[in-house]
């Protein structure tokens, strides 16, 4: 792998010819039929109970990391005698700008909304859709996201009275917001309602179990992305300097540090600013011979009037705000940046991180991001911080600009440790809250 990467900084890249990508939204083949490492999944190529069936993941809207993780579970459903499907409830949100995502043959999905957006929709109206599709599909089991929100009680409902299996499908975990009492009882009687559950890490299944859970029927691998896309596509911009160069941020040659975040509060993308001014101030005093790196900033959200504001005060210079990107224009950044930085004050998880690793990028995240504890060694993979010092934050953006070998040897560890977190391990956290759930 070090070869390989190595190789395609200096303009080749093994196995894929030059200007080649695979089509956006393809997947790449699991390479296996389906992990059979788990107790649960051998049991269900045994046992004469199960003889098939539908089998639902749901979310209330699908975006390109749903349709690509639905694509893995229906690949290993496959060999294992399911038919894999999706639920979602509306093809549109007030939170994400996602293009709607169309019909794919590998990604079956029955939208009980099509056309609305899912905060306009009325909590009895939801219900009553989900209940009287359910009626109709009757499925063996339901991977369900999420255990707080009314959609979510909806299915689960549907399960209980109906006696269908319902995976947890979570990322949360202490390093969420502060927990209270009172929710925490509340959750304590809803999730032990689960057969199983496919959570995102360490921290996540951790949590669960203190929810209730019995720790053999939590499986980690919920937050996986196609990391073959990102690999291929921005090592190809990598190697094509001139490619993309109209998209914002990119018309400069010159390194930066990349930031990828809805525009809101908890992100810290004020604090991040911060520090990189810290950063720049620094740099310019120290060096005479290296320029400084710039900071491009992918997202957009209701605080980025606010942030435009503050980079611009502090006179530093170097910052630029791209705005939202799809999918197929993200690689390009991956692939011309010289590091990621996270700095959220809270995050479930951060699947941004997972594409930068998977693009050979050094990744700065923050400590309270949930993927900090499985993704990130520092000085390995990259360096995590708290996300309220500026000073370290500052401290580490000064390393990695100044240590090229360094930087580029994370980038290489990066993506070999974020391979073990890809759709492989979804896969295989699926077939085993699958046979657990459905062998319980």
């Amino acid at each position: 792998m070090q070869q390989a990467l190595l190789a395609s900084r200096c303009g080749e890249v093994p196995g894929i010819a030059p200007g080649k990508r695979r089509e956006r939204g393809a997947l790449a083949p699991l390479g296996a039929e389906c992990p059979k490492r788990s107790t649960g999944v051998r049991h269900l190529m045994t046992d004469s109970r199960v003889n098939g069936g539908l089998i639902l993941l749901h979310w209330p809207r699908f975006g390109p990391y749903h349709l690509a993780r639905l694509r893995a579970a229906r690949q290993c459903g496959a060999a294992l005698g399911f038919d894999v499907k999706g639920l979602e409830i509306a093809s549109a949100d007030d939170t994400y700008l996602w293009e709607t995502q169309p019909a794919h043959e590998d990604a079956p999905r029955d939208v009980l909304f099509p056309g609305s957006s899912f905060h306009s929709l009325s909590r009895r109206r939801v219900t009553a859709r989900i209940f009287r599709r359910l009626n109709q599909l009757r499925p063996r089991a339901i991977f369900i996201n999420g255990y707080g929100y009314a959609d979510s009680l909806a299915v689960l409902s549907w399960c209980r009275l109906h006696r269908c299996p319902a995976v947890l499908m979570s990322e949360s975990s202490n390093l969420d917001l502060p927990r209270r009492a009172l929710r925490e009882a509340i959750k304590r009687l809803v999730v032990p309602l689960f057969s199983a559950a496919l959570v995102g890490g360490t921290p996540h299944k951790a949590y669960a179990i203190t929810l209730g859970l019995d720790a053999k029927k939590v499986f980690v691998g919920y937050d996986a992305i196609d990391n073959e896309f990102f690999k291929e596509n921005s090592d190809r911009y990598r190697i094509d300097r001139d490619a993309a160069r109209d998209l914002p941020g990119l018309q400069d040659e010159s390194p930066f540090f990349l930031a990828s975040a809805r525009l809101i509060k908890r992100k810290n993308i004020d604090g991040l600013i911060v520090a990189f001014s810290q950063y720049r101030k620094a740099a310019n005093q120290l060096s005479q011979t290296h320029s400084p790196w710039r900071l491009v900033i992918l997202g957009d959200g209701p605080e980025r009037s606010a942030l435009e504001s503050l980079a611009a005060s502090l006179e530093t210079g170097g910052v630029e705000f791209a705005g939202f990107r799809q999918l197929q224009e993200l690689p390009a950044y991956y692939g011309r940046a010289g590091a990621f930085v996270h700095p959220a004050r809270f995050e479930p998880w951060g699947l941004v991180v997972n594409e930068a690793m998977a693009s050979a990028l050094p990744v700065i995240v923050s400590s309270a991001c949930g993927c900090a504890a499985d993704l990130v060694s520092d000085g390995e993979t990259g360096f995590t911080f708290a996300p309220a010092d500026t000073e370290r934050l500052a401290s580490l953006l000064g390393i990695v600009s100044s240590s090229p070998d360094l930087s580029r040897k994370m980038g290489l560890a990066a993506r070999e440790r974020v391979d073990r977190w890809g759709l492989e391990r979804f896969a295989e956290g699926f077939a085993g809250a699958l046979g657990e759930a459905l062998l319980r």
